[in-house]
C-alpha cells in the first residue's frame, strides 16, 4: 500500500451506515453535472482562487469528525464534501489542495468501488473501498498520488465483479491557517481556473 495511506474496514456499524445514508438525504443537494454534492464548513471558486464560508457542518457531521480526532485518524474538521455517486459515474485523478491539512478522510456509504491512484512516473495502485470503510489519505499519497474513481458500472477486483449501486462519500477535511497556506497550487487545479476564467473582451 501506499506510503500515507490507511485503509479501515467496518468504520462504520450498520445501524451507524444507515443513519448516516438517512441523514445526508435529508440535506439539499446542488447539481455538479455527473454527481450531486454538499458541501459543509468551507468550499473553494476556481475562477476566483479562494475559500470561502459556507454553512457549517451538521450535527451529524460534527458527531462523525469528533469521533475521527478521538480515534486519531485525523484533527478536528472542519470542511465536509458529501458526494452522490449514481452507478457509472466517477471522479477525474486530482490532488486535494494545499489549503487542507495534511490528513484527509473518506468514508464510504452504500455501494462499494475501486479508487484508482496513479503518480507521474506512471505508477498506478488501485485500493477496493467497501461500504462503511473509512480511508485516511496522507503523507505520499496525499501529495504525490492522485487519486480518481473511473466511472465504470462495474468494478473487477481479486478475481470476481463487484456491480455498482448508489455510492455516497464523506469527505473530512481541516482547512490550515492563512499563514500555513502554502502558495503553490497543483497544476490541475490552475488549469481548471484558467479554462473557467471569462475572457476578457477589447474594444
Amino acid at each position: 500500500m501506499i506510503q500515507g495511506l490507511r485503509y479501515i474496514p467496518g468504520y462504520l456499524g450498520v445501524a451507524a451506515h444507515d443513519a448516516l445514508v438517512a441523514a445526508v438525504d435529508a440535506g439539499e443537494w446542488r447539481d455538479f453535472g455527473d454527481r450531486r454534492a454538499q458541501i459543509y464548513g468551507y468550499s473553494y471558486h476556481y475562477t476566483k482562487g479562494g475559500l470561502y464560508r459556507v454553512e457549517d457542518l451538521p450535527p451529524w457531521a460534527q458527531d462523525l469528525a469528533a469521533r475521527c480526532e478521538r480515534d486519531g485518524l485525523m484533527d478536528l474538521a472542519d470542511q465536509l464534501v458529501v458526494n452522490d455517486y449514481a452507478p457509472g459515474k466517477g471522479i477525474p485523478a486530482h490532488v486535494d489542495a494545499p489549503l487542507f491539512a495534511e490528513n484527509i478522510i473518506s468514508i464510504s456509504l452504500g455501494s462499494s468501488c475501486v479508487m484508482e491512484f496513479s503518480n507521474d512516473g506512471g505508477d498506478i495502485e488501485q485500493l477496493f473501498l467497501e461500504p462503511r470503510s473509512a480511508l485516511v489519505i496522507a503523507g505520499e499519497a496525499r501529495h504525490a498520488w492522485k487519486h480518481a474513481i473511473p466511472g465504470r458500472t462495474v468494478d473487477e477486483w481479486q478475481g470476481r465483479e463487484w456491480p455498482r449501486q448508489r455510492r455516497v462519500s464523506l469527505t473530512f477535511r481541516k482547512v490550515l491557517p492563512v499563514e500555513q497556506r502554502p502558495t503553490w497550487e497543483p497544476a490541475s487545479w490552475a488549469k481548471l481556473r484558467n479554462r473557467l476564467q471569462p475572457t476578457s473582451s477589447s474594444d
